[in-house]
């Protein structure tokens, strides 16, 4: 099924040249139209997809799984009051969870999507490293799979310089213990917004992140519940 119109990818083409209120005020039909209606539309059945063939945790509702399109700049130096993309984080718990989760961003340039767990705090790091010092071979497996690598390349995130004594000797073995944040990213190029494989694609990968997703959440079960 086909869910996006062409205009989806021209709308935030012209929103990047004109990210101010006055424009997107003026385009505010258009937004509605081939943005914010069609996306909803397309994460229930990508929810409903999910939920009942792969990952029954989820949050159902696609409004709390959808970030707003308007930017907090309070703290920013880019004042920019809009999101030039369209996104959604599915979890357990919706997009603000720290559950392990994934990730969907589309816009005028690709689609992109992955998972894992990024904001963590210093209990639940403890407990990811914990669990990959006790499996890590279990963890090799999963992030040398072929399929694994095949859309997502490797696990990401920024390192901590010193290791803490009880994780060292796994570190000479699994360098990623020393992580401060697991996820994996995938790029996918624009032409699939309009396709009618996107959701297919997005179903791929989903089902291959997801037993990252199984592993951090067993390494998270004790501290998030």
């Amino acid at each position: 099924m086909k869910y996006f119109e062409p205009q989806f990818v021209t709308f935030f083409e012209q929103l990047s040249k004109n990210n101010n209120k006055e424009w997107f005020h003026a385009h505010r039909k258009d937004y509605d139209q081939y943005i914010k209606d069609p996306f909803e539309l397309f994460m229930i059945d990508l929810i409903d997809n999910i939920s009942t063939k792969i990952d029954a945790d989820i949050d159902l509702n696609a409004k709390k799984s959808i970030f707003r399109i308007n930017k907090d700049i309070r703290f920013s130096k880019d004042k920019t009051p809009y999101k030039t993309h369209r996104g959604a984080g599915l979890a357990k718990g919706g997009r603000k969870s720290n559950h392990p989760g994934f990730y969907i961003h589309m816009n005028h340039e690709k689609v992109m999507c992955g998972g894992g767990s990024y904001f963590l705090d210093k209990e639940q790091l403890k407990a990811i490293r914990t669990e990959i010092s006790y499996e890590t071979d279990q963890f090799e497996q999963l992030i040398n799979n072929s399929k694994f690598k095949k859309y997502f390349g490797e696990i990401q995130g920024d390192k901590n310089i010193r290791i803490p004594k009880e994780f060292q000797e796994t570190h000479a073995i699994q360098p990623l213990v020393a992580n401060k944040l697991f996820y994996y990213m995938s790029d996918m190029p624009v032409s699939l917004i309009t396709s009618d494989k996107l959701m297919s694609e997005l179903m791929k990968r989903y089902k291959v992140g997801y037993e990252i997703n199984k592993f951090l959440k067993e390494a998270l079960s004790d501290v998030l519940g």
